[in-house]
């Protein structure tokens, strides 16, 4: 009898943590409603921004090595398809997305590549992403991200990468602090699983200034 009630109690427990369990599961799965305000507004803000050009500042910490890696460059948005990324320093590199169309460009090589996101998926999500990044669409990326506030004034928040997706695998967190505005990003830290830290500032940005058509160009320099 004593056994008996004994299997009993651990079922009831077993069934009570059960429930419980199910429960948390569940209320992780809604939405945090002050998460969902506050991306909302940011959007909305963010929404008015039909081009944008902002110089950078990359700083990338290598967990192996004592030293940062100093990148400087300028990135240029035109919405809704026009995105364009160009490294000047220490090396030139450049990348423009015009629709489904990415062209690159490399110093060492001095050549232009040419390549269709239609026929790449991977690479077409790494890019949709980067343009819901700078074009503001946070709330989409609340089936891929945990986010939490960090900060209220200025806005800082924390995206953490759910275990499912691909970026779960690589990324520890990205945190992202806004300017006082609430119409811009700041800057974006990136810590990486493999210990790897990349903190992008960007300076002297631009909303809604006119982009000179340059900016969606590559041309091979002669030597």
């Amino acid at each position: 009898m004593k056994t008996l009630l004994n299997t009993f109690l651990c079922l009831g427990l077993l069934c009570i943590f059960t429930q419980v369990k199910a429960l948390e599961d569940e209320k992780q799965k809604q939405p945090d409603f002050e998460i969902y305000d506050l991306l909302g507004k940011l959007e909305k803000k963010i929404s008015k921004v039909k081009s944008l050009q902002t110089n950078f500042i990359q700083e990338k910490k290598l967990a192996v090595f004592n030293d940062k890696l100093l990148i400087k460059g300028a990135i240029y948005l035109e919405k809704p398809d026009l995105l364009a990324w160009h490294v000047k320093e220490p090396l030139r590199y450049s990348i423009v997305i015009n629709g489904d169309i990415i062209r690159q460009w490399d110093e060492e090589s001095n050549r232009i590549q040419k390549i269709s996101l239609a026929e790449n998926p991977a690479l077409q999500a790494v890019f949709e992403q980067l343009k819901e990044w700078f074009s503001g669409g946070y709330t989409a990326m609340l089936k891929e991200y945990h986010i939490k506030i960090i900060n209220q004034s200025p806005i800082v928040l924390q995206f953490i990468p759910h275990k499912t997706v691909v970026a779960g695998n690589l990324i520890e967190s990205i945190t992202i602090s806004f300017q006082e505005d609430e119409r811009y990003i700041r800057q974006i830290e990136i810590k990486e699983k493999c210990g790897d830290n990349t903190l992008l500032k960007f300076v002297d940005t631009c909303l809604n200034c006119p982009v000179d058509s340059s900016a969606w160009e590559i041309k091979p320099r002669v030597r």
